[in-house]
């Protein structure tokens, strides 16, 4: 009896250790798979490295990936590996499924083996585990995970499976957000390198090229033209033409002729591909062109109430024309009537260069709110702190050029975290050494983030060094003293006393004598004494003259 039980002791222990040594393994998958997540470039990587890692460290034989149409209910198959991709049908309806619910719920579950015998176009006995990949709490995937019959139905493989989707979920929010800021920046780039030329030159040839080249590459058109209107004659005049062929000199079209003088005639925008325009109306835009058009976008530029012109593109491919793509183009259009009026409305033009200024501060202050909702920041820290950063960079006797970038690095200081995992970034409790090491990368992907945006090139310093410390303890360089830029020097007073005077979510606000005497306190320390001692002589004259 005694044998009996200590045989039996012994398997339990067995048992234990073989289901630790799962879990510990389970772990180092979750590890290397999220390491290898956030190494990648764009949103349409995560899926096949996902199907690629899970046959690769658990025991499935195949995995197929199927997405969401438009309306979202129905799914198509999209890819896979493995032996049974083509087994699987091309499409099927989400309600069809009978664990759509699970699905629903962001749950992992197993098909049962009557409906697998009508949904597999296979003689084979297998087991199909089907889950969820969610992205913002929207599905974007669905992944059958096929194993052999004899595969055990065990809780801590669908566990893990399901920690690898959601891992691939987040990769996919984050690199979605990350595309969808560098896009608005080029956007701005774009915007600011027009409004530059319109600017700098009386010339509007100059600005008119300028504008059809950027417009042509970012909006993926193969030629683009603009034409001036001319009132008297009721002609449109070939002012410019880039891209695909060559330009064909002076060339006249009156009003209401081919898609053209119809855009300018309607005065409305005007988006067909070759299935919606005759063959005759696309063959009349080929002027200089080499080859076939096979779509064509026409805006009227209009200003004050007037037709100034035409701006239009032609793709040699047919198009799809999405809202953003053409709200994008119509932005462009607006600039594109301002190069008409330049030579005579210049004065005017410096009005419209100061709303077009408004709008990238709009614009940027637009992703600092965004950042402070994702930090979960109190509502509108980024605003405060970049007033007040101007305020004591003017007290410190700061050059007038040099605000408008403090201002701007004050909005956008902590944009680097925008490449921090959620995991980290929002996580409720204290961070390991190993998420310390990732959270304190912030600022170099704030620089790798804003380097390349001549506009905010010169806005660098604070996202950069605004975690820096006058004796050198800061992070990521370890600068000390006048090595650290001024700009940062000067935030990093301003962060700190919004940070202690705001209420957060985990602290109530510090009384505004606790708060001075801590900045105080850190004179010489955290913060430049010059700054420290400005900051207290700005606090103090705004306190009496409020």
């Amino acid at each position: 009896m005694e044998a009996l039980i200590l045989g039996v002791d012994i398997t339990e222990k067995h048992l234990a250790e073989a289901a630790v040594r799962e879990h510990v393994r389970h772990l180092e998958i979750i590890q290397r798979v999220s390491q290898n997540m956030r190494a990648l470039e764009r949103p349409e990587e995560v899926l096949p490295l996902l199907v690629d890692q899970l046959l690769t460290v658990l025991p499935y034989d195949s995995a197929v990936v199927y997405v969401p149409d438009e309306e979202g209910d129905m799914l198509l198959k999209t890819g896979g590996r493995g032996t049974l991709v083509d087994a699987f049908p091309t499409k099927t309806r989400l309600e069809d499924l009978p664990i759509v619910k699970s699905l629903v719920a962001g749950q992992g579950e197993y098909l049962d083996e009557s409906f697998l015998r009508s949904f597999l176009r296979t003689d084979k006995s297998v087991r199909v585990l089907v889950a969820p990949v969610f992205e913002d709490r929207t599905v974007v995937a669905v992944l059958f995970l096929v194993s052999g019959p004899s595969a055990e139905r065990k809780e801590p493989l669908i566990s893990v499976t399901m920690s690898l989707c959601e891992i691939a979920g987040i990769a996919i929010h984050r690199l979605r957000l990350r595309e969808e800021t560098f896009r608005k920046m080029k956007q701005l780039e774009t915007l600011r390198r027009i409004d530059l030329a319109t600017v700098a030159s009386f010339e509007k040839g100059i600005a008119a090229d300028v504008l059809l080249r950027q417009a042509c590459s970012h909006l993926g058109a193969d030629a683009g033209r603009l034409w001036r209107f001319d009132g008297t004659l009721h002609q449109l005049h070939l002012l410019r033409h880039y891209g695909t062929g060559e330009a064909p000199g002076e060339v006249t079209i009156p009003l209401g002729k081919g898609l053209t003088g119809k855009v300018a005639s309607e005065r409305d925008v005007l988006l067909v591909n070759e299935e919606t325009a005759s063959a005759k109306e696309l063959s009349w835009t080929d002027i200089g062109l080499y080859g076939r058009v096979a779509a064509y976008a026409g805006f009227p530029l209009i200003g004050k109430g007037e037709l100034r012109g035409v701006l239009e593109f032609f793709f040699v491919k047919p198009q799809h024309f999405d809202h953003e793509w053409r709200e994008f183009a119509e932005t462009l259009a607006g600039q594109a009537t301002l190069v008409l009026e330049n030579f005579i409305f210049f004065e005017g033009l410096r009005a419209m260069n100061k709303r077009l200024q408004e709008a990238y501060e709009e614009t940027l202050e637009g992703w600092a709110k965004t950042l402070e909702l994702r930090n979960r920041e109190t509502e509108d820290h980024c605003v405060r702190v970049a007033s007040l950063a101007v305020r004591l960079a003017q007290a410190l006797g700061v050059e007038n050029d040099r605000l408008a970038h403090i201002r701007q690095g004050a909005l956008l200081h902590d944009i680097g975290k925008i490449a921090i995992p959620d995991s980290i970034l929002l996580k409720p409790a204290s961070l390991s050494q190993e998420e310390w090491e990732v959270m304190r990368k912030h600022p170099i992907f704030a620089a790798q983030i804003l380097e390349p945006i001549a506009y905010l090139r010169h806005s660098l310093a604070i996202p950069l060094y605004h975690h820096e410390k006058f004796d050198g303890t800061g992070y990521p360089h370890g600068l000390s003293g006048n090595a650290i830029p001024l700009e940062a020097r000067i935030f990093a007073v301003v962060d700190v006393w919004d940070a202690l005077t705001s209420e957060r979510p985990y602290r109530k606000a510090w009384d505004r004598t606790d708060a001075l005497a801590y900045i105080r306190e850190q004179r010489g320390k955290h913060f430049d004494p010059e700054v420290v001692d400005a900051f207290l002589e700005l606090v103090a004259e705004e306190e009496q003259s409020a």
